[in-house]
């Protein structure tokens, strides 16, 4: 026979409530952030009139660019986005105005494969 409902279980299911929706809101904002940057950008893309790099580069493209550039580079595990963007900028001056970079994120250029994104290459 069922009991009547008390305090304690409208506390439990309010709780199990809040808890839901601050995890579902968690991992909906958290690639959105700029320090997550690093795991859900796949690409940039740049506008057209930059022929070096054409369609969606990832890192290794832009790794391959740089290294000619600005010569051997240590460690490229270092090299995160936000460093590859300063390196670019500074490949390229005021003449070519606006580069028009874009982040292709998460699901730009994979389909919906999270496989990618969790799992390492040293797994």
């Amino acid at each position: 026979m069922p009991r009547p409902v008390s305090g304690v279980d409208y506390f439990r299911g309010a709780f199990a409530a809040i808890f839901i929706i601050c995890a579902s809101t968690t991992i909906a904002v958290y690639p959105l952030l700029l320090g997550s940057e690093d795991t859900f950008v796949n690409a940039m893309t740049y506008d057209p009139k930059i022929r070096l790099f054409v369609g969606f580069p990832d890192k290794k493209i832009h790794f391959k660019v740089i290294e000619q550039y600005h010569g051997r580079i240590r460690d490229k595990r270092t090299l995160t986005w936000s460093v590859i963007n300063r390196m670019v900028d500074d490949m390229f001056t005021a003449d070519y105005g606006d580069l028009g970079r874009k982040k292709v994120k998460f699901f730009g250029n994979d389909g919906v494969c999270l496989f990618k994104y969790f799992v390492k290459e040293d797994d």
